[in-house]
Parts: C-alpha cells; sequence; structure tokens
C-alpha cells in the first residue's frame, strides 16, 4: 500500500470526486475516484486539479461529485489549479456527446474548455462590465430588431441564419445589446484571426464598448483574461475564433457564428471538431439561441432546420450558366455572349476575372493586337 492510501486512511477524509486525468487515451474515460483532503477548499463539479496517476502528477477534471463514502484505497487530491471551474454540468454533456461522435478520448475534448493559463477570477472595470446599447439609427432592419427583443427577454428561440454579405458588426451589436444590457453573456465565433479582429472592432465601434478578444494567435494572458471575463463579472461579450466555441462563457445567451461553412470552422487535426455542430449542440443544452450569419447556409445547416432571414437586396451578382452543347466545334474557350459581356466591362472601365483550367486555356486570353496576355 503506498504512502498516499496510508495519508488517506490516516484522516478523517469523506469527501469523494470523479476526476478525469488530462491524458489522451480511452482508458481514462470513466475517470478514478479522489478524496478530497479537508485542508483543500472550493473543489466543485468542473474543477481543475492535480492529482497522482500512474507513479506521477497530472492535472484533471472534476466531472462528478459523490456521495460521502469510504475513503479506503483512495488516493487523495494534490492541489487545485486556479480558483474558477472549468466546466459545467451542461457543457459536459456537450464534451461527452463530441468524443463520441468525433471518436476522441474524453480528456481531449475537456481540454478544450481550459485557458492557457490558470483559470483565474479577474476584475473587471464597471465601464467594462456595462452592455452599451447601439447608438440610435444603427438598427438593422426589423427582424434584427424582433429577434433581439426575443432573445433579451428570455424567450425559447430557434436557430436562425442572417443571410447577407456583411459586415456584420452592427448587426450583432443590435442582437447582443439588449442580452448584455440584462446581464447575460453572448459570444461570437469568426472564420479567421483577421476577421475575427474586424469584429471586434466593427463592435467597438457599434457599442463603445470593446469586446474581450479571443484568437488563435493572442498571447496567452490575454487569452485567459477573455476566457475569465463572463465568468467574472455578467454582461460581457466575447469574439474570438473557433477555439471558443467550448469555453464555459458564464451565463450565456447568444452565440452568433460567421460565415460557419469555412474550412476554418472545422479543425483541421483529429478530432476533426466542426464549430456549427458544437454550437448548436450546446445551444440545444444549454438553452441559448444560436445564430448563423453568412452569404450561403450550408446543407449541413439547412437540414437541422434553421430560420432563414433573407434581406430583400441580391447579396451575390446575377450569375448566367451558358449552355456550350450547341456550340460549333472550334470556337475557342470563351462563347461569344461571355465575349461581348468582358468587352463591355472593359469599356466602361472596368475588371474582369476569367478562371481558367489549364494553363493553355489562358493563352487564348491573349490580346490579337500585342500578344501580351492580360
Amino acid at each position: 500500500m503506498g504512502p498516499g492510501r496510508r495519508h488517506a486512511r490516516g484522516c478523517s477524509l469523506t469527501r469523494i470526486v470523479r476526476v478525469v486525468p488530462n491524458v489522451a487515451t480511452f482508458a481514462v474515460d470513466g475517470g478514478f475516484r479522489y478524496v478530497v483532503p479537508d485542508s483543500l477548499d472550493g473543489i466543485t463539479l468542473g474543477s481543475l486539479v492535480r492529482v497522482p496517476l500512474a507513479g506521477r502528477r497530472t492535472r484533471g477534471f472534476v466531472t462528478e461529485v459523490l456521495a460521502d463514502g469510504d475513503p479506503d484505497n483512495l488516493r487523495p487530491l494534490l492541489g487545485k489549479v486556479g480558483d474558477l471551474p472549468v466546466l459545467t454540468p451542461r457543457l459536459i454533456e456537450t464534451m461527452r456527446w463530441a468524443a463520441v461522435h468525433y471518436v476522441a478520448p474524453f480528456a481531449v475534448l475537456l481540454a478544450k474548455a481550459v485557458p492557457p493559463n490558470a483559470p483565474r477570477r479577474i476584475a473587471i472595470a464597471p465601464a467594462m462590465a456595462a452592455a452599451a446599447s447601439p447608438p440610435v439609427g444603427a438598427t438593422s432592419g426589423p427582424p434584427a430588431a424582433g429577434l433581439a427583443a426575443s432573445i433579451a427577454a428570455g424567450s425559447r428561440v430557434r436557430p436562425q441564419y442572417l443571410v447577407g454579405g456583411g459586415p456584420w458588426g452592427r448587426l450583432i451589436a443590435e442582437l447582443a445589446g439588449p442580452v448584455l444590457a440584462a446581464g447575460r453573456s453572448a459570444a461570437v465565433i469568426g472564420p479567421t484571426v483577421l476577421e475575427a479582429t474586424a469584429l471586434a472592432a466593427q463592435l467597438e465601434a457599434a457599442r463603445g464598448v470593446a469586446p474581450w478578444l479571443a484568437t488563435s494567435s493572442a498571447p496567452a494572458r490575454e487569452t485567459t483574461r477573455a476566457w475569465a471575463a463572463p465568468l467574472s463579472a455578467p454582461g460581457q461579450l466575447v469574439v474570438g475564433t473557433r477555439e471558443i466555441a467550448l469555453w464555459p462563457l458564464g451565463d450565456l445567451a447568444l452565440t452568433v457564428v460567421v460565415e460557419e461553412g469555412r474550412a476554418a470552422m472545422k479543425s483541421p487535426q483529429t478530432p476533426t471538431l466542426a464549430v456549427r455542430d458544437l454550437v448548436r449542440r450546446r445551444a440545444a443544452a444549454e438553452r441559448f439561441t444560436v445564430v448563423f450569419a453568412g452569404a450561403v447556409p450550408t446543407v449541413e445547416t439547412m437540414v437541422t432546420g434553421v430560420e432563414l432571414s433573407e434581406p430583400t437586396a441580391r447579396v451575390w451578382p446575377l450569375v448566367e450558366v451558358i449552355d456550350r452543347a450547341e456550340e460549333p466545334p472550334g470556337g475557342g474557350v470563351l462563347m461569344q455572349a461571355a465575349v461581348l459581356a468582358i468587352a463591355a466591362v472593359a469599356k466602361g472601365g472596368g475588371r474582369s476575372f476569367v478562371f481558367v483550367t489549364r494553363s493553355g486555356e489562358a493563352a487564348a486570353l491573349r490580346c490579337i493586337q500585342c500578344g501580351v496576355l492580360r
């Protein structure tokens, strides 16, 4: 019997928790029971702890707080990491679903909720905690106004898809303003670092208060502060890339996903987590509203039954498909209709983009007068 077990027997330790060690293997999916020493306070569901495992120390996640029981043959926790829990019961439900759906170790999913540094509460100035509503005249139309009112009132709103070409900052500010003013959190997920940064700047201009920005290229300290903000004060807005899709985010009421069909919205490495699926699953479990925004909804999103909100103006320019089946042979790469269209654009001082599949086809677009490939 090791020294850890003797310690557990020698003390009146009755609090027992189940911990999943942060080890990327299916062997620890069920977790292990540990005793909570009397000297260790604040251990709750979702706490990040240090535990002994197979002769070494490692971090782990408290996934269950068990009833008082016999501590015999159980080893004690070694310590607690930070002062904020990294998981909630309903977030754990989503993690379990994702582990089965993507055939990944449970610990790998749980680790997605952990910030780079120790999860600690931060001090937030009142000006940062106060969520300013969008300025007068910043409204984006009746659909957004009605949706914002429903979300702020706490109504159960089915997933929405706002079709448009952006920019999205002002519209998102209108949706998030009433939610933040009610003391609840909101999150915005963009496909790339540049686009998430641009969204944060647009939201700051519309609201007058800078959101918390968390991207894959941000320093660890800034990312950890953005992670802790919604758990430290009410009414916080977090903008980031796909990494924030599994953050706890406090009392979350609204998540906006911009361009959910982009390749950047899916992890390139195993497990290949898709932001669209994770957020939709979380919204069902945690009862918050999810809004997708983009020019074209994916088939995967459409089959889930999202409610489309389409603008009155055309999002994409008119596209004409030309059938070349009746064209005589030897007519060249472009049909006469396409040639006339390009000539009209060039005459008006505009630019045309011609995409060809082979370099030989590009040679056919040389100027017949000077031979230069335009």
